[in-house]
């Protein structure tokens, strides 16, 4: 048997427009795959609406009347991360700080956090709900770990890993009167 492999640009027959448009319309990767004939690898890609040149923006002075959030998701082994977040008028999310680091004691990430939040009002900070279940090693949950050490924290939602990344993705979509989707993160966060 012989199998061959070809871009939909090599098919003479093939609207030039229609692939124009898709290349416009999709990611890099999904326009690879589905018009270049390229066998393309998406493991790792949880949200396939994410691009770069969309949802990255440089970063500017957030005005001091935006609330301001952050999002604890704890690790040791894997990231302790935490984003800063602020909210304009219109609802849209900016993702404006990061704090990611592995393997350091609880007391050194909330050194690093207070000091990165020291000059600006926090509303509150919301930490993956599975924060609250007790740990085995002294019998506390970490949000409560959290509180002692002066970080409060509110368990969000328990939602299934697909509520999730639907609701992540919903943000990511872009609004056609405003030409901006609901979620965007400066560009000085890279992990995020």
């Amino acid at each position: 048997y012989w199998c061959g492999q070809y871009a939909t640009s090599d098919n003479p027959h093939h609207d030039r427009k229609d692939i124009s448009d898709a290349k416009k319309e999709m990611d890099e990767d999904e326009f690879r795959e589905q018009y270049g004939g390229e066998f393309v690898h998406f493991a790792g890609k949880v949200f396939k609406d994410f691009r770069h040149d969309t949802h990255v923006i440089d970063p500017f002075e957030i005005p001091a009347d935006w609330p301001r959030y952050r999002a604890i998701d704890p690790g040791f082994k894997d990231p302790f991360a935490c984003l800063w977040v602020a909210v304009d008028s219109l609802g849209h999310i900016y993702v404006y700080r990061e704090h990611y680091h592995r393997r350091q004691i609880l007391s050194w990430h909330i050194d690093r956090i207070f000091e990165a939040s020291k000059r600006e009002t926090i509303n509150y900070t919301v930490i993956d709900p599975a924060a609250g279940a007790k740990r085995i090693d002294n019998g506390m949950a970490l949000v409560h770990q959290l509180c002692e050490l002066g970080m409060p924290c509110i368990p969000g939602y328990n939602l299934s890993i697909m509520e999730r990344v639907w609701r992540i993705s919903e943000y990511l979509d872009v609004d056609p009167a405003s030409g901006k989707p609901a979620l965007m993160v400066f560009r000085n966060c890279p992990n995020t």
